[in-house]
């Protein structure tokens, strides 16, 4: 038997070898890496039931899946697949890779136990255009992370599947199945990933017809993973572009989620914990006799979304598994509702969005005027955008926005952000790098120790999600530094800083080591 040295689990061996046993271990090690975890059960969740899909007391652990022509599992998923097309080595190993790398990046197996293939590898064994989706996504996905663009094969791949996608969509039996509407599924998807904003909301508003002439999204509900991956599709779409949500556009449940009703906001303030003794008074409140209903919509996704991060703590810490219906469901519907309350001041922050913006450009005009090329009309410029800086001033940032954008910026990172592309979301980018800006500029409130340790997670959320520029750096810095000094921190370890975030929301083995790399910059820079 010879083992390989630059990959030690490819081994070797003649008919008549055997494996030793530590060699044994090491390859079940590898092959289970993943599998067989615990799930951990989060309170309350057996009567959560299912936000999606309004039920009360519905198993968030189980899908119905269609009847599939795939028979159960005895060697490898690749050695039991009828695929549609025949199959040479190169498409072999695209299937393959979009099976386990590609899936592993859009599904961390960190967060929650890996989402069941079965009805993904049915649609490989009938549909000719989700198959080529596949490969041309795959392909794609591996181009991209190497060079920052595809290839011919990407682009062969994708006419192909197109081509067979629009003989699916002539067909009535076909046009509305689920293979099709995983196949523009995967279309905006890809789209997405490549930053090609204007393509995914095309093939969203696609998607969106093709699920409303099927019943709407709960009529998918016998297939849970398909049904929450368009939501997942349609949050990315609206964070990344600023539009609006395609579904649940009307009638979202402000209701807690993942709390019992004994814990729920809506009963009472005081047996809530620290996280609402805290920010509850930083929230609005409205003059009117549904007072305590209108100042719990933001707090109970923040108290939804801390409880989801002490189980993932707690699930990382103890080896066992959040289940993966309940971390998407979890993530959809705080999602949602953080998007519902953006809509609802979208007119105020969308000016302030362009002040940022006008702002920037002076900055970039500033530092440009040394250069003689172009003085006369870069001179123009620059006293208009300052005309447009004086009319108007940066303002403090409330505590509601830092709290709603914050949250938006920290579920991005865990649920929409794929691993090893560089996809920054644009829109919500741009409002949360505003924020940066007034934190940064804008006096700041005085004596108000909650404000500043909201302030400071807000920073530590921004930097670890969206916000990787430069320009953002030096911003992020100068806000961080002036809300530390305010707080008395200038002296604190990390330790210390940890603290403080995770008095609100914090997944350490997400977001620490990218959060210590930007504390260790800030104490240098101080």
């Amino acid at each position: 038997m010879v083992q390989s040295k630059d990959f030690p689990f490819i081994l070797v061996a003649t008919p008549a070898a055997k494996l030793d046993p530590a060699a044994r271990k090491r390859l079940r090690s590898h092959v289970m890496r993943g599998k067989n975890q615990k799930k951990i059960k989060m309170s309350g969740s057996s009567v959560l039931g299912s936000w999606i899909n309004d039920q009360q007391h519905d198993s968030l652990g189980l899908s119905r899946a269609a009847s599939s022509p795939i028979f159960p599992r005895v060697g490898t998923v690749m050695s039991h697949i009828p695929f549609v097309e025949e199959m040479d080595p190169y498409k072999w190993e695209l299937t393959y890779k979009w099976l386990t790398v590609v899936k592993e990046s859009v599904y961390p197996v960190e967060v929650c136990v890996q989402p069941s293939e079965g009805q993904w590898i049915e649609y490989l064994a009938y549909d000719r255009a989700y198959f080529y989706t596949i490969l041309s996504s795959t392909q794609g996905f591996l181009d991209f992370a190497r060079e920052a663009k595809f290839g011919t094969k990407t682009i062969q791949h994708l006419n192909k599947a197109l081509h067979l996608l629009r003989e699916n969509l002539a067909v009535t039996e076909y046009a509305t199945s689920d293979s099709t509407i995983s196949t523009v599924l995967t279309l905006t998807w890809f789209s997405d990933m490549l930053d090609n904003s204007d393509a995914a909301q095309k093939h969203m508003k696609g998607l969106y017809h093709l699920v409303s002439l099927r019943g709407g999204i709960q009529a998918l509900r016998h297939n849970l993973e398909l049904q929450s991956k368009i939501l997942r599709a349609d949050l990315a779409v609206a964070v990344s572009t600023g539009c609006k949500p395609l579904f649940f556009r009307e009638g979202v449940s402000w209701r807690p989620y993942l709390l019992t009703r004994q814990r729920s906001a809506f009963l009472s303030k005081k047996a809530l914990g620290t996280l609402s003794e805290t920010i509850g008074p930083l929230l609005p409140a409205k003059d009117d006799d549904d007072n305590d209903i209108a100042d719990s919509r933001l707090l109970n996704v923040a108290l939804d979304l801390r409880e989801f991060c002490l189980a993932a703590n707690l699930a990382y810490q103890t080896g066992r598994k959040i289940p993966a219906n309940l971390y998407r469901e979890t993530l959809v519907s705080v999602q949602y509702r953080l998007l519902a309350l953006q809509d609802e001041a979208r007119s105020d922050e969308d000016q302030a969005v362009l002040i940022t913006e006008t702002a920037a450009r002076v900055d970039a005009l500033e530092k440009q005027s040394s250069k003689e090329l172009n003085k006369e009309s870069e001179t123009t410029e620059r006293d208009t955008a300052v005309k447009s800086r004086h009319i108007f001033p940066t303002a403090p940032t409330s505590p509601e926005t830092l709290l709603r954008l914050g949250m938006l910026a920290f579920t991005t990172a865990i649920f929409l952000l794929i691993k090893q592309m560089p996809v920054r979301y644009q829109d919500l980018a741009q409002r949360v790098r505003h924020c940066v800006y007034g934190l940064a500029e804008a006096p700041l409130e005085k004596e108000n120790v909650e404000i500043g340790k909201l302030t400071l997670w807000f920073l530590f959320a921004a930097k670890t999600s969206v916000l990787g520029e430069s320009e953002d750096e030096v911003l992020l810095t100068r806000a961080a530094s002036r809300v530390i000094d305010d707080l008395k921190l200038d002296k604190a370890l990390w330790a210390d800083i940890r603290d403080v975030l995770k008095e609100y929301m914090w997944i350490d083995w997400v977001y620490t080591k990218g959060a210590m790399a930007f504390w260790e910059r800030l104490s240098v820079a101080r």
